[in-house]
């Protein structure tokens, strides 16, 4: 029996929300108040929002018996900020573009904007082994499944 490792949209578990509106309100009176205006500034600002994906651009294929390369096609990625987290069954890949023309698909979003795409897997993966990289146009994913199975031909 032939065993592939086959990606699957997540099924809604993840739905599309609103980027939500972040606000801190801090209540300074510079007479009664031991914090001042520069530590405020100097305070961690809130966190970036995030973006649940349901849907990316992709396709993946098989390469050899042990490996699924998947391309999810985004560009203008900050890769200071972006990573793929893998387990043994799903991957999530969690990014921050400037492109427009993605941000244009997505209403209220900007460059600062997480955006979290969720991946459930068919079989196992090795996570260990499992790697990414980013180029100009796309991020390429690479998972080892944890077994290798030949295709029939």
């Amino acid at each position: 029996l032939p065993i592939s490792i086959e990606i699957k949209e997540s099924d809604g578990l993840f739905p599309r929300t609103p980027t939500p509106e972040v606000t801190t309100s801090i209540d300074v009176n510079d007479e009664k108040s031991d914090i001042s205006k520069e530590d405020i500034a100097l305070e961690d600002p809130p966190e970036d929002p995030i973006v649940n994906l349901t849907l990316a651009k992709n396709d993946h294929y098989e390469k050899g018996t042990d490996e699924v390369v998947v391309h999810v096609y985004v560009k203008e990625i900050c890769r200071e900020t972006s990573k793929v987290h893998f387990r043994e069954q799903d991957l999530t890949l969690l990014f921050r573009t400037s492109d427009a023309n993605f941000l244009r698909h997505h209403p209220g979003c900007g460059p600062y904007t997480v955006f979290r795409w969720h991946v459930k897997l068919r079989n196992l993966i090795e996570p260990d082994r499992c790697s990414y990289r980013f180029t100009a146009s796309l991020i390429d994913i690479s998972l080892k499944k944890r077994q290798n199975v030949r295709p029939h031909v």
